[in-house]
């Protein structure tokens, strides 16, 4: 039977972390002399002949009934999570066989995992007419020194949807988009952007990735894998790869990810070679410590993380930014890790100042781009880790490839921070492109009004819209503290496609 099979998996006596399973398919917690997702003091009191690697987890029900957390990422208000209370929490709606394939996906992941790491799965259920996630009874593998982490998870739960009352999170926002998200350190986020913050710092949390989880016979994302470490890594490559294979054995997915395989023509060779000649030129006359270009994509087919299907926001008319690696160019080698987390990375039209640019058609420039929160800047928190500030980004075309767009994005030099200085800078970034740019352009408002309308048109006829591609009613930064004007104080002044000057709004 697949519980014979998964206490074989984990019914080894030389590992120190344990599992937690349905109660089901194991013995009970209570015949193993071990609680319920214990917490960390329980669990480090009992005696070294008396601990176990597994652990059913059994409806809360049975330990007396408590009262469910009221709104996304608030604790239960049945105590402290710190003091061992439980937290009612209804069936998952995926069921029970996800839980059990996830569960063996776990004990296969185990093999490849060293110590101080927690894994969890977030699923959703329904709360007060809500879809939340929660880990409460979900399966779970777990490191000791991370078990009160653990317990407090178990007491938070997520928006799974879109929702101006409740906060989605890590685990919710990765819910949504369908693509995985991780830090070297929870210490980059800001607090609404991980609302476990406290805890975490309290149970000295470092590293996190979370992961979407597909069922192939359905196609939507079905769950959420949070894998947490108490130790700062440069990356999860390692870890994502592993969890693939993980995942595979049961029938289970997540987000791919796809090398760049499109067949480019040779003007576009041709251009995406200047390009590279002209960031290169520019970091080493200006000291910038780097440049990208990103490349509008609608499909899994130009790189980067796509979903189930290999489609990615291709049906909601959305345009997508991905890196195009080699057009892009790392002058400071100490910034090679935020250009590795930009090259696993999508941006929506609209996200970051290479999404505004490519939306408004305008030059756009940010004094300070940490300050965008997660969902207007997917690489808000890595540019926090590397001491990022300034940047600016362009929309432009070649002669080459006709319609074919561009965004140039330059970071200016971390310790370049005042507005003097940037918009000296930004002045000779733009005597320098002039003069060495061949085939590069900027984009006239007519081509941009003619592209739209015939997009417009495309969309209405397959979604009954008649809102152009791409483009959405209203755009804020919430509670951010740079508003969207902050980020649209450009002017790009010629009317020929040259390329222009950059000037900073107020300063002239």
């Amino acid at each position: 039977s697949l519980a014979d099979q998964l206490f074989s998996l984990l019914n080894d006596s030389s590992t120190h972390q344990m599992f937690a399973m349905w109660s089901s398919l194991g013995s009970s917690p209570r015949a193993s002399g071990v609680s319920e997702d214990m917490q960390l003091d329980a669990y480090s009191s009992v005696p070294g002949d008396q601990k176990v690697d597994l652990v059913s987890s059994v409806n809360p029900a049975e330990n007396g009934t408590g009262r469910m957390a009221k709104s996304s990422g608030d604790l239960g208000s049945d105590g402290d999570p710190e003091q061992g209370s439980t937290s009612v929490v209804p069936r998952p709606i995926a069921g029970n066989l996800l839980a059990e394939r996830m569960l063996m996906a776990l004990s296969l992941f185990r093999k490849s995992l060293g110590g101080g790491v927690l894994a969890q799965v977030w699923m959703p259920v329904e709360q007060e007419g809500h879809v939340v996630l929660s880990t409460c009874e979900q399966p779970f593998l777990l490191d000791q020194a991370l078990a009160g982490y653990r317990e407090v998870s178990r007491h938070f739960v997520f928006s799974a949807k879109e929702e101006t009352c409740l906060q989605p999170g890590l685990p919710g926002r990765v819910f949504i988009s369908g693509v995985p998200e991780w830090t070297s350190n929870v210490l980059y986020y800001s607090k609404p952007e991980y609302l476990r913050m406290e805890y975490a710092l309290h149970h000295e949390v470092r590293g996190s990735l979370a992961m979407p989880i597909y069922d192939p016979s359905k196609g939507s994302c079905c769950a959420v894998l949070e894998l947490i470490t108490k130790k700062e890594k440069p990356d999860f490559d390692a870890e994502m790869n592993n969890l693939r294979h993980a995942l595979q054995a049961v029938n289970l997915e997540t987000a791919k990810d796809c090398i760049d395989q499109k067949v480019y023509s040779a003007n576009q060779k041709a251009t995406f070679t200047e390009i590279l000649d002209v960031l290169r030129a520019i970091c080493h006359a200006h000291m910038l410590p780097l440049a990208l270009t990103w490349v509008p994509s609608s499909n899994g087919s130009d790189g980067g993380y796509v979903g189930h299907d290999n489609v990615l926001d291709s049906q909601s008319g959305k345009a997508i930014l991905r890196i195009h690696e080699s057009a892009c160019y790392v002058n400071d080698a100490k910034m090679q890790g935020f250009f590795h987390a930009c090259t696993e990375t999508h941006l929506e039209k609209g996200q970051g100042i290479a999404g505004r640019a490519l939306k408004s058609n305008l030059p756009f420039f940010s004094p300070n781009i940490r300050e965008y929160g997660i969902k207007d800047y997917p690489l808000a928190h890595h540019a926090r880790k590397f001491g990022l500030h300034a940047a600016v980004a362009i929309r432009l075309r070649s002669t080459y490839t006709g319609d074919d767009d561009y965004i140039l994005e330059f970071f200016l030099p971390i310790n370049c921070t005042g507005s003097e200085e940037q918009q000296m800078l930004l002045n000779n970034l733009s005597s320098t492109m002039q003069r060495i740019c061949k085939s590069l352009r900027t984009v006239s408002e007519a081509e941009v009004d003619k592209v739209d309308a015939c997009t417009a048109v495309m969309y209405k006829a397959t979604s009954g819209s008649c809102l152009p591609t791409g483009q959405s009613g209203s755009s804020s930064h919430g509670d951010q503290p740079a508003t969207e004007e902050a980020f649209q104080d450009l002017s790009l002044i010629d009317k020929q496609g040259d390329i222009s000057f950059f000037c900073i709004a107020g300063t002239v």
